[in-house]
């Protein structure tokens, strides 16, 4: 039985065994950019697999649930199942039954994103003969990873690849066929489409200059933002230039930053912290002139809708989350120790211990209007 499980007896190209696969599980534990970095991936998947049920495993407070099943609804499919699951909350007794509960489900392969929390899914994994994902090097860097139980794998390492890059190889040693990687994209619906003119109407902007803005960072990962005093001052500038009108998004709790960051604009800002869905976030910044943000989920989301977008990074994994498309500017120091993050985990000398952060000091706001100004060129 083990080694049925272990060296599954099926050929490994998907041409002769795509027929065999029934039930597919998909671990989204992820942010919203990993799963616009996943796109390309995803589509290749749902190709590759015509027939085949996707099921879904995600956390209830992160946003890629309702991403990721709109990105596999403009494929014209839609996940079978979707289980819901903070792994951290739940105790051991219950860890065990969860696992149990998804081994029942006799999946035929099961795909884990270098994100996945593998040691809480051991036997999940094991329990399908197809077990996809990267195998990371068990060195200081990196939390322990049971790199063993994945059969079709590639290795990764913090290095400057690209994460579109890093998720299509796991899919191309599997089908053997070359994952087309496509610009990340989001289709909006018509509902979403008219909530945003209808925004537009009653705020007067339509024969405005407006520039979306994210500058707020979750709690977990605030060393990602700019300061707010740097970002109040580039708006200042903006405002005078363009006579913008900004469009300040985050969630609830970011919003004492987006006050900082605005405190030169009041007259000329609409707040909507924690007031919209993401869908609605996004239909609005599709009719924005531009976006300005941290590196950050928004920001992916506004290059997505068409939406030129410029970011700024520092601590965060600028070579897995670069844009590469030339209707973005991303500005980014890369001095010797950058990034501190790579591959969701921080390197020894990091955000916390390096008692400069001259990655993100080093960016002035002078530096940042200049680049903005380069969107529209």
């Amino acid at each position: 039985m083990l080694e049925c499980i272990l060296k599954p007896k099926r050929s490994t190209k998907y041409t002769n065994f795509s027929k065999d696969i029934h039930k597919i599980l998909l671990f989204g534990y992820m942010g919203l950019g990993d799963a616009f970095m996943f796109q390309s991936s995803l589509r290749a998947m749902l190709r590759a697999f015509p027939n085949a049920e996707f099921d879904l495993v995600a956390g209830r407070e992160s946003q890629s649930r309702p991403m990721l099943e709109r990105l596999i609804s403009m494929e014209g499919r839609s996940f079978s199942r979707v289980h819901e699951v903070d792994y951290k909350s739940l105790s051991i007794k219950e860890l065990r039954f969860l696992n149990q509960k998804l081994a029942n489900e006799k999946y035929d392969m099961v795909h884990c994103t270098h994100m996945t929390p593998t040691p809480y899914y051991t036997k999940t994994i094991l329990s399908a003969p197809i077990r996809m994902g990267p195998k990371i090097p068990w060195d200081k860097w990196y939390k322990p990873r049971p790199n063993g139980i994945l059969n079709f794998s590639i290795k990764l390492s913090q290095d400057k690849e690209h994460e579109t890059s890093r998720h299509a190889r796991v899919v191309e040693k599997l089908i053997e066929t070359p994952v087309s990687i496509v610009t990340p994209n989001l289709e909006l619906s018509q509902n979403e489409k008219n909530y945003a003119d209808v925004f537009w109407q009653k705020n007067d902007l339509e024969s405005r200059f407006v520039i979306g803005t994210h500058f707020g960072a979750s709690r977990l990962q605030h060393w990602k933002k700019w300061d707010d005093d740097r970002f109040a001052e580039v708006l200042r500038d903006l405002a005078s230039l363009h006579n913008a009108v900004f469009l300040l998004f985050g969630t609830a709790e970011e919003n004492s930053q987006l006050e900082e960051a605005s405190k030169f604009v009041k007259e000329r800002s609409i707040n909507l912290a924690g007031k919209l869905s993401v869908f609605e976030v996004a239909s609005l910044l599709a009719k924005c002139n531009y976006m300005l943000a941290n590196d950050s989920g928004l920001g992916h989301v506004a290059m997505a809708v068409g939406t030129k977008t410029l970011r700024i990074f520092g601590m965060s994994d600028y070579w897995g989350f670069r844009t590469l498309s030339p209707d973005h500017i991303d500005v980014f120091k890369g001095i010797w120790c950058s990034p501190c993050l790579q591959l969701g985990m921080l390197k020894p000398y990091n955000v916390h211990n390096c008692g400069h952060k001259n990655c993100m000091k080093l960016i002035t706001p002078e530096e940042v209007t200049s680049s903005f100004e380069r969107l529209g060129s």
